[in-house]
Order: structure tokens, then C-alpha cells, then sequence
């Protein structure tokens, strides 16, 4: 794998962050996953130490500098927070459909 320099990463972290709903974040066995339409990548731990790994165009870099576990912790609670706004919102879709159909029974 090629080296993935800490202010690329840096910035594409902020960049994910800022817009985390474009990436299609996922959290599985503690790895984060993400992608969009030109990029995949994934946030990881080996023992101590977490690596941030990007691929473009087939190519895969990596950053594993140790300086991922607080990026690790605000994209673990990105992703928290959007899933329960994606129960909210389907809560309150199940709550209108509720209203309408006993609306429509009268």
C-alpha cells in the first residue's frame, strides 16, 4: 500500500465530516466504512493503534500514524446520530400513515 500523507488525510477527514451524509458511512466490528462516487475508504484499529485507509482509481493509500482513535470516536457518533434521525424520521413517517388511515375509517 502507498502512504497516505497526514494533511491529505487530515483534509479528507474534514471534508467526511462536514458532509457526512455523502459518504454512505457504515460502522461494522468497529471498522468504519465510507464512500462516494470517487472514493472508498475506512477507519480500522490493529491492537492500539488505528489506520485510515483511502482508495481512488483502484489505488489504496494508508495513514496508520496512531492519530485516528478521536477520528474514530466523532465518526462512530455521526453515524449514531444519523441512524436516530433515520428512526425518527421513519417514527414519524408510521405515525402519519397511522393518522391517515384513521382519518380515512371515519
Amino acid at each position: 500500500m502507498r502512504v497516505l500523507k497526514i494533511q491529505e488525510a487530515q483534509l479528507l477527514l474534514k471534508k467526511i465530516l462536514s458532509s457526512p451524509k455523502n459518504y454512505d458511512l457504515k460502522l461494522n466490528n468497529g471498522i468504519i466504512t465510507g464512500s462516494d462516487d470517487e472514493i472508498s475508504f475506512r477507519f480500522y484499529k490493529e491492537s492500539e493503534k488505528a489506520s485510515f485507509e483511502v482508495t481512488i482509481d483502484g489505488f489504496t493509500f494508508v495513514n496508520n500514524t496512531g492519530e485516528w482513535n478521536n477520528a474514530m470516536i466523532m465518526l462512530e457518533n455521526t453515524i449514531r446520530k444519523m441512524e436516530r434521525e433515520l428512526d425518527d424520521e421513519k417514527i414519524e413517517e408510521a405515525l402519519s400513515k397511522l393518522k391517515k388511515y384513521l382519518s380515512s375509517e371515519m
